[in-house]
């Protein structure tokens, strides 16, 4: 009997098809899908580039107008004009990238600000939001096959614009090292038989206080006394604070801490001679009885500086402390370096506006300003990883308009300590901006 046998050619071919029709379908999920990646990286971009180039604008209206963190209003003309300045930059900026936005976010396609005043327990917060939005189709080439509707892409940024601000938000005395591992290291110091009255700033430690002695404190005006962590207030003797010691629950953020580093890339080296001192580099500057001396306006990098009598004076000086340490412990020192709206081109260049005394990053040495009662300094005296100490002759009042910050920061002696802040007066950070979201 013949049996015929169903034929079985051409189920390849099927198979083949199929195996197409699919490896088609993830060419052209990639090609759609690096389509649609590209499309919003670029878009983004775009959204990025218009936020800042708003934030850039407010910035610059806020210096221009002098608009700054401790005249700061949202309801003042001038921020208001900042923030429409932004808009109208954010969307200039967008065309520049072929996108069309327009002075509403309403539709997800806009540019909008918004200003705030924030309090986060331990600082107050100022700043514009410039917040750009861009609303757009992507073209693709696949997508339609399983989806008939438009591909939009929606993508946002919002840069962050705060005012010329003081440093540390304006803390007379601040600590940043954020633990105590001893008695002598980390916190701010407070010890003697003295009595320190300190105004127009707070005093803020990263982590503890202390306080021994009979010492009398008292700070009067914004920011009170304030330090990190739990059971952060140590204190032995019989000492006084006013007001109480407070517990904050946010450290300052990095940015309100920052100062940049001077450069001594080009000064010459010198020596001290005669009466006058110019800006250069000096290994060492020793300063003793029968010494007079003045600082010539600019930048001083010395390796060591040394006073333990004698008179110094000097106005618009920045003395970057390079290696070493920076001790008066005696004589008469009358230093300023004013900020950079108080500057001309005579006083201040190539200091930093408003920086007086700079220890080096990493240098975990000391600033020891002991100085008589005819002493005072005018200006930011800046430790970022070491020690100052600041004290005064027995007996005597000694008062300074300085701002403290260092890793650790010591006041103490049996005189009285009379510190006078004042934000006008000492370093300020330019307005700034940063790419929020």
């Amino acid at each position: 009997m013949k049996i015929n046998l169903a034929s079985e050619k051409g189920q390849a071919m099927v198979i083949l098809v199929i195996a197409l029709v699919a490896l088609m379908g993830f060419v052209g999920l990639a090609v759609d899908g690096g389509i649609i990646y590209s499309e919003r990286r670029f878009a983004q971009n775009a959204s990025d580039a218009s936020s800042l180039s708003g934030g850039g604008a407010a910035a610059l209206s806020l210096e221009n107008s002098q608009v700054v963190y401790w005249n700061w209003n949202c309801n003042d003309s001038r921020v208001v004009a900042a923030q429409q300045t932004a808009i109208a930059a954010a969307i200039q900026q967008a065309q520049v990238n072929s996108f069309t936005i327009d002075g509403s976010t309403a539709d997800n396609n806009g540019a909008s600000t918004r200003c705030d005043v924030v309090d986060n327990g331990s600082y107050v917060d100022k700043y514009i939001d410039v917040t750009s939005m861009i609303s757009h189709t992507i073209g693709t080439y696949f997508v339609q096959f399983v989806y008939s509707g438009p591909m939009i892409d929606n993508v946002q940024a919002i840069t962050r614009v705060r005012p010329r601000s003081p440093l540390a938000f304006g803390n007379a005395v601040f600590a940043t090292r954020e633990d105590c591992p001893n008695s002598d290291t980390g916190g701010v110091h407070f010890d003697g038989n003295n009595q320190v009255n300190i105004s127009g700033g707070g005093i803020f430690s990263n982590a503890c206080i202390r306080s021994g002695g009979s010492v009398d404190v008292n700070v009067t005006g914004t920011g009170g006394i304030t330090c990190i962590g739990a059971d952060c207030y140590k204190e032995s003797g019989n000492p006084g604070m006013s007001p109480a010691p407070k517990t904050g629950d946010y450290r300052l953020p990095p940015f309100s801490m920052e100062v940049p580093e001077p450069s001594c890339d080009g000064l010459a080296s010198k020596s001290v001679h005669g009466d006058t001192m110019s800006p250069g580099h000096y290994s060492n500057v020793r300063i003793n009885n029968g010494d007079e001396l003045t600082m010539e306006p600019g930048l001083y990098c010395v390796d060591n500086f040394r006073m333990n009598g004698g008179k110094l004076n000097g106005e618009g000086v920045t003395i970057y402390i390079t290696t070493g340490d920076f001790i008066i412990t005696g004589g008469e020192i009358v230093l300023s370096s004013p900020p950079a709206r108080n500057c001309d081109d005579s006083i201040c260049p190539p200091a930093l506006p408003g920086v007086l005394i700079y220890l080096s990053r990493d240098n975990t040495g000391e600033i020891a300003l002991l100085g008589n009662a005819h002493s005072d300094y005018l200006g930011l005296v800046y430790a970022p990883d070491g020690t100052i100490e600041l004290g005064g002759t027995a007996g005597e009042t000694s008062q300074v308009h300085a701002q403290l910050v260092a890793d650790t920061v010591k006041l103490h002696g049996n005189a009285e300590l009379i510190l006078n802040y004042d934000d006008e007066e000492n370093y300020q950070k330019a307005a700034m901006i940063e790419l929020f979201k």
